[in-house]
């Protein structure tokens, strides 16, 4: 009689063992892209006075926009007031494979081949209007460089750093363009960014 219920036994985790096997098996979900992290430092030196102003903006402080198209790459960093902005594009041609690298900035007299990023930086006079000053590598005389240190192509984040040095500039704070005795500027752009999204 003992063996009707150790044969009851054996049935019960067969048919146990049978259903669990017959469970389809759990489909890993997608890793959460971590938050994105990027800050925006300026300095404005004026070597005529010795006049030094500087001020550095965090992640909450700013929008940033990353994309990567035929053309190249492309970052952005605007203020939320859009009081400063910052746009820097690699060219497509010098990218490698894995996007990682060093690339010079691009300056006006540049002729150098391996200056491949094109930059644009715009200030804001007034918190309203349209009065501001812009310097974009097609006109403006800089040095600096964009190093790529992380990109990871299934989630399509990037990571690196940037610097962008204007050395002698007309007051991106005045906007009478036309003053004989305005002021030159020193500007220095730097920042970084991780984990940035790339469309």
């Amino acid at each position: 009689m003992k063996t009707f219920p150790l044969l009851l036994l054996a049935a019960v985790l067969g048919f146990t063992t049978a259903s669990c096997d017959d469970q389809p098996e759990a489909t890993p979900q997608p890793q959460s892209a971590p938050a994105a992290d990027f800050n925006l430092s300026r300095s404005f030196y004026y070597p005529g006075t010795t006049v030094f102003s500087g001020v550095s903006y965090p992640t909450p402080d700013l929008r940033g926009h990353s994309s990567l198209n035929a053309d190249g790459l492309h970052l952005q960093f605007n203020t939320l007031d859009r009081r400063e902005g910052l746009a820097l594009s690699v060219d497509r041609s010098r990218l490698g494979a894995d996007l990682l690298g060093t690339y010079t900035l691009r300056s006006a007299s540049d002729s150098r081949p391996a200056a491949t990023v094109g930059y644009g930086y715009n200030y804001r006079v007034t918190d309203s209007g349209t009065s501001g000053s812009y310097y974009a590598s097609s006109f403006s005389e800089l040095e600096g460089q964009v190093r790529i240190t992380a990109y990871d192509a299934t989630r399509r984040l990037v990571s690196g750093s940037y610097e962008v040095r204007l050395p002698d500039v007309s007051d991106p704070t005045d906007s009478v363009r036309t003053r004989a005795n305005q002021l030159r500027c020193r500007v220095t752009l730097g920042g970084s960014f991780e984990n940035l999204s790339v469309e």
